[in-house]
């Protein structure tokens, strides 16, 4: 599924229908993947630009990641904001920084919190290539 939203992202960029640029995850959907189903379901990941499989793992439709690459309406954040820049806490998908690393401190501040209150949960942060 990741690759086929990618490749199809790739062909809307083609045809100038996406604002902004195309973040592909090719050759990187795998461990996205892997890393994403292990969580359970009171978990946590922290998905950026390549990590787009994690966030159609945790139940993201495929057509909101299109609505946001092409800045519409209908999208996560009404066409305010570009490519994966969307989150949604209660399928527990913290929405991106675009400084690669930032989220490693949110992540860590949810798994304590999430401690405090005598939850059991996992965070899961990417940072990237330059991370």
């Amino acid at each position: 599924m990741t690759r086929l939203v990618d490749d199809r992202l790739a062909i809307l960029y083609r045809q100038n229908e996406v604002v902004g640029g195309v973040y592909a995850c090719r050759g990187q959907e795998g461990l996205t993947v892997a890393a994403t189903m292990a969580l359970g379901a009171d978990d946590f990941v922290a998905p950026i630009i390549r990590n787009m499989g994690a966030m159609l793992v945790r139940g993201i439709a495929p057509r909101d990641i299109f609505c946001q690459y092409m800045a519409r309406r209908d999208g996560p954040t009404n066409g305010r904001d570009l490519n994966t820049h969307f989150g949604d806490l209660s399928k527990g998908v913290v929405a991106p920084i675009s400084m690669l690393g930032s989220l490693i401190p949110v992540m860590i501040g949810i798994a304590l919190a999430r401690k405090a209150r005598g939850g059991n949960s996992v965070t899961l942060s990417f940072i990237g290539d330059g991370g």
